[in-house]
C-alpha cells in the first residue's frame, strides 16, 4: 500500500473527486499472508516475498499456483481500514491470479471486485481498480514461469512469433469475466454466470447461470472467426468478435 500525490489530475474527469496536489492510498492486494516474530526470518527477511513462506499458510483454504492463500474478503477488510484511517480514495492497483491453465481465475477476479462492490456500497470511496495483468508478462521472481501467468490474455512463448513480431495471444476465462462484469456492471450479477470464490476463500460459489453462447466460424473471405454473445441486460445482448489469426 502506498500514498500517491496527484499534481497533475486536476480536475482530471477520467478520475472524479481527484483534484491536483491530493492524494490517494494505491493498494496492491493478492493474498492472505500470516505474520510471525521469527528472529532467524527476520535477519533474512529480504529472501521471502510478501512474507514468510508457504507452510505457514492455510492448507484448508484454496491457493494460486504460486502457492498463495485465496483471500479476497480481506481486500473489503483492508478497503475499509484505509478509509476509517486515512479518509482518502483508493485506487486499486494490482489484484490477480497467478496460474499455469487458466481454470480459476474468472473466480478469483469476481470474487475480488465483488468484495469492492461491497466496500463502495458502504461508503468506500474506491475511484478505480486495475488488473494485473492485461498479457502474461516477466515476473521478477518467477521470470516467465508458466505458473506466474498473470494475464487476461495468454501469451504462447513456445510457438514461433507471428509476422507482426509478436506471440501467439489467447483470450481466457477471466477476460470473459472482466468483461462482463463491465457490461452488467454488477459482480453479483456476473458471479450468477462465472461462479466465484467464496468470501473466505475456502471454497467455490457455483454459478447459476449461462453467460452466452460461442459461435465459431468463419468470415464471408474464409478468415476464421469467434463470437460470443453475451446478455447485457433483461433486453439487451452484447458480443465481443475475435480473429485467432490475428489476435485481436
Amino acid at each position: 500500500m502506498s500514498d500517491w500525490q496527484t499534481p497533475a489530475m486536476a480536475d482530471d474527469p477520467r478520475i472524479p473527486g481527484v483534484h491536483a496536489g491530493e492524494y490517494v492510498n494505491g493498494l496492491n492486494y493478492y493474498r492472505a499472508v500470516y505474520v510471525r516474530h521469527d528472529p532467524l526470518l527476520a535477519m533474512v527477511a529480504g529472501r521471502f516475498w510478501g512474507g514468510v513462506p508457504k507452510t505457514n499458510e492455510a492448507p484448508s483454504m484454496q491457493h494460486n499456483d504460486l502457492g498463495w492463500e485465496v483471500f479476497p474478503e480481506g481486500l473489503y477488510a483492508i478497503l475499509k481500514q484505509l478509509a476509517t484511517r486515512y479518509h482518502l480514495p483508493v485506487l486499486i492497483t494490482e489484484n490477480g491470479m497467478a496460474e499455469a491453465m487458466d481454470k480459476h481465475r474468472a473466480s478469483y477476479i469476481i470474487a475480488h471486485v465483488q468484495q469492492v462492490q461491497r466496500a463502495r456500497s458502504e461508503g468506500v470511496d474506491v475511484i478505480g481498480y486495475l488488473h494485473w495483468s492485461i498479457v502474461d508478462n516477466y515476473e521478477w521472481a518467477y521470470q516467465y514461469e508458466p505458473r506466474a501467468r498473470f494475464g487476461l490474455f495468454c501469451v504462447d512463448r513456445t510457438a514461433f512469433e507471428t509476422p507482426g513480431g509478436s506471440f501467439p495471444r489467447y483470450i481466457t476465462e477471466g477476460a470473459r469475466a472482466m468483461q462482463a462484469v463491465i457490461a452488467l456492471r454488477d459482480a453479483d450479477a456476473t458471479a450468477r454466470c462465472f461462479g466465484a470464490y467464496h468470501p473466505s476463500g475456502r471454497h467455490f460459489v457455483g454459478l447459476e447461470q449461462s453467460l452466452g453462447a460461442l459461435w465459431q466460424g468463419k468470415s464471408s473471405t474464409g478468415e476464421p472467426l469467434h463470437l460470443l454473445f453475451t446478455r447485457k441486460a433483461l433486453d439487451q445482448l452484447g458480443g465481443m468478435l475475435f480473429y485467432p489469426r490475428l489476435h485481436r
